[in-house]
């Protein structure tokens, strides 16, 4: 029977990858599934197909002896509506430019133009918004990334200078519990900020979703824990080279303030912030930065 089921599974979706490719979510041909691919441990970066990368032998599965592609299937139910709303987002922006472009006198900028249409579409279809926030959710917990970060804060010293405790996590468990948590409520209840790059490109990683803590640099919120929770912590993910998005929360908190943020808010990067998120993302990751390619190296990710 494991001739019916996926064995390489793709922890990283192919169909997000498509982000990054350079047909995106246009056609599903073989010629257009090519990514750079940096591979942080080699220092080396060749283009892959998205087909070859991100993926683990029955990486999901509870019993290898006895797979069932339970995780895959339920990730799969995801999965199968990401490229329509992607195909929509990235169509929608270009017909802003395209329409902005024939205008004679644009009492606005391009930009602008395109950041207020955006805007319009998430707050008339908020059923894509809730599709980014459960597809980030999911992504932010289902790679190898999240489980050893998870496995790390589980296996901590009992008392100073003890053993430390053992802990079995697999990718099954962490996914099945994460599942059946108040994460994905805990998502849905934070506010977004679209970001968009129309000078440069975001890069994703093996680790595409992950959230930081704006009034604490040296902190790291807890895995799965902190987000939703804490005023401090937002996620970040980015959604294809153009687009990246930042989940906040109602009430956010830095060091130096404390702002209200709208349900829905769509701002243009320049290329100098493109890059500080890149950075981010390269920091953040285990083995793998995915680019398009433009970045033939991941020097050119992070100079």
């Amino acid at each position: 029977m494991k001739n019916n089921l996926t064995k390489n599974q793709h922890y990283v979706p192919r169909v997000y990858l498509r982000g990054w490719t350079a047909t995106g979510w246009a056609h599903d041909v073989e010629a257009g599934r090519q990514v750079m691919a940096h591979f942080l441990q080699q220092q080396s970066s060749e283009p892959r197909n998205s087909k070859s990368i991100l993926h683990g032998k029955w990486f999901y599965e509870e019993d290898t002896s006895e797979p069932d592609n339970r995780i895959e299937k339920m990730f799969g139910e995801h999965e199968e509506s990401w490229r329509g709303v992607m195909r929509f987002i990235t169509f929608s922006a270009e017909n802003a430019r395209t329409i902005h472009r024939e205008e004679t006198s644009p009492q606005i900028s391009e930009e602008q133009y395109v950041c207020r249409t955006l805007a319009s579409l998430f707050c008339a279809m908020p059923e894509y918004v809730d599709s980014i926030k459960n597809f980030a959710c999911i992504s932010y917990f289902r790679t190898p990334a999240a489980l050893k970060r998870k496995r790390a804060e589980l296996d901590h010293p009992q008392v100073p200078g003890g053993a430390t405790m053992a802990v079995d996590l697999s990718a099954f468990d962490l996914a099945s519990q994460a599942m059946s948590s108040s994460l994905r409520d805990r998502f849905n209840s934070l506010n977004i900020v679209l970001l968009v790059a129309p000078q440069s490109s975001f890069v994703t990683s093996d680790r595409p979703c992950f959230d930081l803590d704006l009034a604490q640099n040296k902190y790291a919120p807890l895995l799965g824990y902190d987000i939703g929770r804490l005023e401090t912590v937002v996620g970040y993910f980015p959604l294809s080279a153009k687009l990246a998005v930042l989940f906040v929360p109602s009430v956010l908190k830095t060091n130096t303030q404390t702002l209200k943020t709208p349900k829905v808010n769509v701002v243009t990067l320049p290329a100098h912030a493109v890059r500080e998120f890149n950075l981010l993302t390269v920091k953040m990751a285990d083995e793998i930065v995915v680019s398009t390619h433009d970045f033939a190296s991941i020097e050119q990710v992070v100079a």
